[in-house]
């Protein structure tokens, strides 16, 4: 039962949706800070972090710009194939590094 899978040349590599809404929300959230240093809490509790401000966006902006980069830098599955039969399969069709139709070892 050989899958054979077509090359991932022209795949769009996947997306990580958590890392990329949780990137825009603390880049939002240091925007915010910079043009207002009070922050609301739950339940009507207002905290002034003026002297903190700046700071706090920076280190807000900075994390929230490197999930959004690495939820956009996820690669694509890797490809194997067979230098016997000359078959392409997806690294997930072949998990012990064998080919599935002839059983030679298979390249990258």
């Amino acid at each position: 039962m050989s899958k054979k899978s077509e090359p991932n040349r022209n795949k769009i590599p996947p997306i990580g949706w958590v890392e990329l809404i949780a990137g825009a929300m603390l880049v939002l959230f240091g925007a915010s800070l910079i043009n207002d240093p009070v922050v609301s809490f739950k339940g009507g509790v207002e905290a002034d972090i003026s002297p903190f401000n700046v700071p706090a966006a920076a280190v807000s902006i900075g994390i929230g710009l490197y999930l959004l980069w690495n939820s956009m830098s996820k690669t694509v599955p890797d490809e194997t194939t067979c230098p016997k039969c000359g078959e392409v399969f997806s690294s997930d069709d072949t998990s012990v590094g064998n080919c599935p139709s002839c059983g030679s070892k298979l390249r990258k």
